[in-house]
């Protein structure tokens, strides 16, 4: 069964960005579920602000069949996009001193 994610409105740190994605499972049928996901959040930069230029976080699952070292199957989407969502939520703009005239005011 698939799904998609979005298009939705997030956050990277403290920029308003895009997210979008789809889940599916890709266990034969029959056999247990095997989540697998790809999860992108975007920011899509300022033109001519070096500071804030594009920025992408992207996550993705791999299945244990598909690379044979993994110990286990990925988890369910849900707790990966907790995950996620701390990760995304925790980036932070690095302040420059002096600050660049393209930020002033805002």
């Amino acid at each position: 069964m698939e799904k998609s994610i979005g298009p939705r409105g997030a956050k990277i740190g403290p920029l308003s960005a895009s997210q979008g994605g789809v889940s599916l499972n890709t266990a034969e049928e029959g056999k247990p579920k095997v989540p697998s996901y790809s999860v992108y959040t975007a920011y899509d930069g300022q033109m001519n602000v070096q500071a804030l230029p594009f920025i992408v976080v992207e996550m993705r699952s791999w299945t244990s069949e598909q690379v044979p070292d993994l110990k286990q199957n990925p988890p369910p989407l849900n707790e990966s996009m907790d995950h996620l969502d701390a990760l995304i939520d925790g980036m932070w703009l690095r302040p420059i001193d002096p600050g660049m005239p393209e930020l002033q005011g805002k």
